[in-house]
Parts: C-alpha cells; sequence; structure tokens
C-alpha cells in the first residue's frame, strides 16, 4: 500500500478546496467599486470631427497647345489672407484628368513668400524653388497665370510681381514690362480664351449690280 505523504494530501486538499463550489450568501458591491463602464447610468458618447467649410476658388492653369488659360474651380477655405487665397496655385493641385488633357501648372517652378493688397493692387512676391535653374522659357506663362488668378476676386485689379522682394520687368503678351509696371489682364490678353482668333466671317455684301435711277 502507497502512503500519501503530507506535503501530497496538502496539495490535495487545496485543490479539491478550489473545484467545490460554496453556497455563501451574495453580497452587494459598491457602484464605486465598479469600473466606470459597469456603473449605473453610464453612457457611450460618439464624438465627430467637425466639418471644415470650404467655398469656391478659381485658378487658371496654361494649355500649350493653344496658348490659353483654362480655369478650374477647387474647393477651398475660407481665405483670411491674400497669400491664402493664392496658395493652391504653388501646389501640384491638378486633377488626372486636367494632366491628361496637357494641362500645365509653371508656378510649381516657384513659391509664394508673400501676398499684400493696397486697394485695388497686390503685389506678390515669389521665388525659385532651385535658383540655378533658368525659368526664362516658362516666366510668361507663370506670369498670365498668377495675374489671371490674382485678379479673379473683384477687389484686385492690378498686380505686381516680386522676385525674392526685387521688382523686376516681367514679359507680357506685347512687350517687356519695365520695372515699376503693374499688370493687369490686358498685358496677358493673349492667353484670353474668349479673344482667339476667330475665322473671317463669310461677307453677306451682294453685288448691287446696275441700279436704275
Amino acid at each position: 500500500m502507497r502512503w500519501i505523504t503530507n506535503s501530497a494530501l496538502a496539495v490535495l486538499l487545496a485543490v479539491t478546496a478550489c473545484a467545490v463550489p460554496t453556497d455563501g450568501p451574495a453580497s452587494e458591491i459598491s457602484s464605486d467599486d465598479l469600473p466606470e463602464n459597469l456603473r449605473p447610468g453610464y453612457t457611450t458618447t460618439t464624438t465627430t470631427a467637425p466639418v471644415v467649410p470650404t467655398e469656391p476658388a478659381v485658378f487658371y492653369l496654361i494649355d500649350q497647345v493653344e496658348s490659353i488659360v483654362v480655369s478650374v474651380v477647387r474647393e477651398i477655405r475660407p481665405i483670411t489672407t491674400n497669400a491664402g487665397r493664392l496658395r493652391p496655385l504653388f501646389d501640384e493641385f491638378r486633377t488626372e484628368e486636367e494632366r491628361n488633357i496637357g494641362l500645365v501648372n509653371q508656378l510649381l517652378e516657384f513659391d509664394l513668400l508673400s501676398a499684400t493688397r493696397d486697394r485695388d493692387l497686390l503685389t506678390i512676391n515669389i521665388t525659385q524653388d532651385d535658383p540655378e535653374a533658368d525659368v526664362s522659357p516658362i516666366l510668361l506663362e507663370a506670369v498670365a497665370q498668377l495675374v489671371w488668378t490674382a485678379t479673379e476676386p473683384d477687389n484686385v485689379n492690378r498686380v505686381r510681381v516680386l522676385i525674392d522682394s526685387q521688382r523686376q520687368a516681367l514679359p507680357t503678351s506685347a512687350e517687356t514690362t519695365d520695372e515699376d509696371q503693374t499688370v493687369d489682364r490686358s498685358n496677358y490678353a493673349s492667353f484670353n480664351p474668349e479673344s482667339q482668333a476667330q475665322g473671317e466671317p463669310e461677307s453677306t455684301d451682294e453685288d448691287p449690280g446696275d441700279v436704275e435711277g
């Protein structure tokens, strides 16, 4: 006969005691001792991110085939600064469809430093992203985009473009301006899609022939 040692007997009694349920009376647990989500009256709340208001704004891209500006509309946050109104034009905001049909944004080669308005004149200060790059071939189109976009709001009629805070002679549709000259849409009229040359209208004059007196 195999005898059970005292230590083995103690383990056996402990296991047996844990396995046997007790019929002791239930005790009430204070709500203060419960987790918050188990307390009476607890309700879950859902936080919703606030909706950021937007408003439509018109920007101009370049159709290099037709050499015209093309207006595109974007929803942007309500603008409180002149620079904020122009800022999207210096980022890649074209849609895939706009890129596929050949619209370009020449202002991607520049960055916006500031824009300040004095009555109807908006002074825009820009800089080249790459100071070593030759931007002269695209400068006309870039300024045309900038002028057409800047004068879209009714409160701006004229634009002065600074490069690195310096006044510059600017290329226009007709000739180069002097350093102190401001520009407006009329200086870039050749980019106006509504002013493109139309076909010569057919003559409606008829040969009157001999007219009897």
